[in-house]
């Protein structure tokens, strides 16, 4: 048996939860986030087979890139001391199979409540072309407060992607298998639909439609032999049976199309099969006949004073009120929580809305987020409010950069910001490379104000291992090697920015700045030419000009670079103060080496 181990990385382990296939599943503790989260660590002797491990993670890349309500969220995988894992969250509840051990079966209404969740999440994954392959009742949590949880994505597979299984091997619970699955074809969506309709012959009737003492023999009867319908008979309609038969055809193209449109149809017979609520006539109590007694068989008729009725839709209106009395008294604390969430998810709008992402302290966008995780972190609401709020704050750290690629221009202030914005967008999206690329960008830039030039060449290194085809953290390499004055490793990491945005500026001009301090003053001019034909309204590229032309000798020419970045740069006065002033001794000075003082200099 695997032994537990008491930490995997930042995660305390508390206990074992089950056991699988694959490995195990533990309750850990998340020590930077305070959270409590599930673990699925994969069993050391299968991490030895390189395939066992690609369809481990395959798992993880398949169920973090499902985000819904009823799918399981995937928070970070890794590997630590030899030991794969993923991180998941963790649901306070059971699976359907343990359900179904207790209760037996389930009614058609538990059984829809269930199901049309069920349904929404495959509907989901298979409009992104994911094949669960596993629908079984273990596979399915359920909630203390109701919501459903589909789990264990452990053999999906991505249409179009990686196989990890070979031809001719089953994969899959023979008791969910489809006929098709059995003849040696490939999985599809009509193979889930047939699984998610025995899962619901399942909670109908407390047992699947077919069982055997051999893999072989139950496969042998999903094949051939029809579906038990007579254990259905008595206890749903008609209409609900023959749209399971219907679900669970041997042929994959008579099925429902989508598992949506099997549970639209079961609710759509099950609103027929339920009659409708007959109000019981007034009648006086000389009419009503004792409990017991017979009626004769000749009576003359009893004079009954005439009373004046009350209204129909009075009485309909006091049931109402009734009715709604008891949801109040039985359902208050459900009702209380809806109102809760919907005060959160109106505050979170309104502050994503203002701006307010994670300003002012006490009262942002940022701290009422983890304030609803923190209390309804399963509810329906707030995964709709986490979408939305991933797309916000995804957005503003978009606009940032993009600022910063156009201009190279921004704040030490805006930088913890943008961290702060990426710590987030990575809590919520946790699978997303090019936001973890984007935080440890973040976490250089901060490094590299500082100072710290090789922390920071750290970081953007992580950031290129994230996402190796973002030239800007290959171009902050080579700017962090122009503060060590390490010229070559200059000119080697603003090469390999160039080479994924040829159309960028700056990667010629830092380049231009090494090759100047190389004295390669023919290559360092080229690349300043280059970078001119890019942004030729940037003043910095014709000072730099100026110098290399010095440098040559062409005292005329370098003048008349400084004088045209001295006319760029007084263009926008405020940004270039620093270099304006430069400008204007550097024009004198060259003024002076030439021999004459009849050029125009423009002052402030």
């Amino acid at each position: 048996m695997q032994s537990l181990p008491e930490q995997i990385s930042r995660y305390r382990v508390l206990g074992l939860i089950g056991k699988g296939g694959m490995g195990i599943v533990v309750k850990g503790y998340d020590e930077m986030l305070q959270r409590t989260v599930a673990i699925k660590i994969l069993s050391p002797h299968l991490a030895q087979d390189e395939t066992t491990v690609a369809r481990f993670l395959s798992e993880a890349r398949a169920a973090a890139s499902l985000q819904h309500p009823n799918i399981i969220t995937i928070y970070e995988a890794g590997e630590d001391k030899g030991l794969y894992y993923f991180v998941m969250e963790f649901v306070n509840g059971k699976d359907l199979a343990t359900v179904l051990r207790e209760r037996g079966s389930l009614s058609v209404e538990e059984t829809l409540v269930i199901a049309e969740q069920i349904a929404s999440a495959l509907d989901y994954a298979h409009q992104r072309g994911i094949i669960h392959r596993d629908i079984k009742a273990s596979n399915i949590m359920v909630t203390v407060d109701g919501l459903v949880k589909v789990t264990d994505f452990g053999i999906a597979r991505v249409l179009g992607g990686e196989r990890f299984t070979q031809t001719g091997v089953l994969v899959g619970t023979p008791e969910y298998m489809a006929p098709e699955l059995w003849e040696g074809k490939e999985a599809s969506k009509a193979s889930d639909i047939y699984a998610f309709g025995v899962l619901v012959y399942e909670m109908l009737t407390g047992e699947v439609p077919f069982s055997g003492t051999t893999p072989m023999a139950v496969g042998y009867k999903h094949v051939h032999e029809p579906i038990p319908v007579e254990r259905l008979k008595g206890h749903v309609s008609d209409g609900i049976i023959e749209a399971l038969q219907i679900a669970l055809s041997k042929f994959p193209e008579q099925r429902f199309q989508s598992t949506g449109a099997f549970v639209r149809a079961m609710k759509e017979e099950q609103q027929r099969a339920v009659p409708s609520i007959v109000t019981p006539a007034l009648t006086s109590p000389a009419e009503q006949i004792p409990s017991g007694a017979t009626s004769p068989a000749i009576s003359l008729p009893t004079p009954v004073a005439v009373t004046k009725q009350k209204p129909q839709w009075l009485v309909w209106f006091a049931g109402l009120l009734i009715v709604l009395g008891l949801v109040a008294i039985i359902g208050g604390i459900p009702v209380r929580r809806w109102v809760i969430e919907r005060r959160l998810e109106e505050e979170i709008y309104r502050a994503l809305d203002e701006g307010r992402l994670v300003k002012p302290v006490g009262n942002n966008a940022l701290e009422i987020y983890r304030k609803f995780r923190r209390e309804f972190p399963n509810s329906a609401i707030f995964q709709r409010v986490r979408r939305r709020t991933l797309q916000t704050v995804r957005t503003e750290i978009e606009e940032h950069f993009d600022r910063w690629y156009r201009t190279s221009d921004a704040t030490n202030e805006e930088w913890i910001t943008t961290r702060q914005l990426c710590e987030w967008a990575v809590e919520m999206a946790p699978y997303d490379n090019r936001l973890k690329a984007m935080r440890q960008y973040c976490y250089g830039q901060l490094a590299f104000r500082e100072r710290r030039y090789e922390d920071a060449i750290k970081a953007y290194k992580e950031a290129i291992k994230l996402d190796p085809d973002w030239a800007l953290p290959y171009n902050s390499i080579g700017v962090a090697y122009i503060r060590q004055k390490n010229w070559t490793k200059v000119l080697e990491w603003c090469s390999q920015a160039k080479r994924r945005d040829s159309d960028w500026v700056f990667p010629y001009f830092n380049m231009g700045w090494a090759f100047y301090n190389l004295k390669r003053y023919d290559e360092a001019e080229q690349e300043y030419e280059k970078a001119a034909e890019l942004n030729p309204d940037r003043p910095t590229i014709y000072c730099h000009l100026s110098c290399i032309y010095e440098k040559q000798g062409y005292l005329l020419d370098s003048l008349e670079m400084a004088g045209k970045a001295m006319e760029i740069a007084q263009r926008n006065p405020k940004r270039w103060e620093t270099q304006i002033k430069d400008l204007q001794k550097r024009i004198k000075r060259l003024q002076r080496k030439v021999g004459f003082y009849d050029i125009e200099v423009i002052d402030e």
